[in-house]
Order: structure tokens, then sequence, then C-alpha cells
């Protein structure tokens, strides 16, 4: 069962109420949410989203693709359901030594940097990008 603390959150940590976490119960083989638990701050506004979730049959991998405004407390649930994804591998590639769920990463489809923008940048001249 992937676990989150709260304190993994920017929101939390930036308004210094980082006590709880989110935890998801899924389906290992369809990443169906069967269950959320949350504990800490506005823990019953964050619930919601699972609930929303779990009655339209959307898996936790979807909840987990999703991109929640930043910094708030709903990534609470993006992160744990990510982590459902993680812990729902294949026996071979939970092979000793392999972490089922993986640390707290930046959310796909951060900004790029300028150097994985790649033939953009070179249209941009020098002054401007160092403004950016």
């Amino acid at each position: 069962m992937p676990r989150v603390a709260s304190q993994d959150i920017t929101r939390a940590v930036i308004q210094g109420e980082m006590e709880g976490f989110a935890k998801i119960i899924a389906e290992r083989a369809s990443g169906q949410i069967l269950g959320t638990a949350i504990v800490g701050v506005q823990a019953g506004e964050l619930i919601g989203e699972s609930a929303v979730a779990m009655a339209r049959r959307v898996s936790s991998w979807r909840v987990g693709d999703t991109q929640p405004p930043s910094p708030t407390r709903s990534e609470l649930v993006r992160w744990t359901a990510d982590q459902v994804r993680e812990s729902s591998r294949s026996a071979v590639e939970q092979a000793p030594g392999r972490p089922i769920a993986l640390p707290h990463r930046p959310p796909p489809g951060s900004l790029p940097t300028w150097d994985q923008v790649g033939g953009i940048a070179e249209h941009v001249p020098a002054q401007e990008r160092k403004n950016v």
C-alpha cells in the first residue's frame, strides 16, 4: 500500500503543517481504487478527489497522471496515486534491490530548462535567455 507523507508536499512545508499522510488501496492489476485514507490538514477536502475517482471508476494510474496546480495540498492525492503505479510493477521488476515505491520526484511535464528545449533556445537572443 503506497503511502505519501504530507511533509513531502511543498504546500504543507510552506504552511508549516506537515503532519499527516495519504494512502490509496488499489487493485494491483488494474489500478482500480478500492479505498483511500487521508489524515491531516484539509483531509475532508482532499478525500473528494478519490471519492470521485472511485465513483467514476477512474484508475489510480489515471489520477497519478493528473497535473494539479502547484503548490497545493491536492498534490498529496496525485503523488500517492502515482506511487500505486510504482507498487503495481510486475514480479520481474520487483527484483531484490529495486524499490517498490520510488522517492518523491518532480511531476511529469515540469517546465523544461533551456538545455532541454533544444532548437527553441537558438532562436532567442542570449541576453533574453538570461532574463528568463
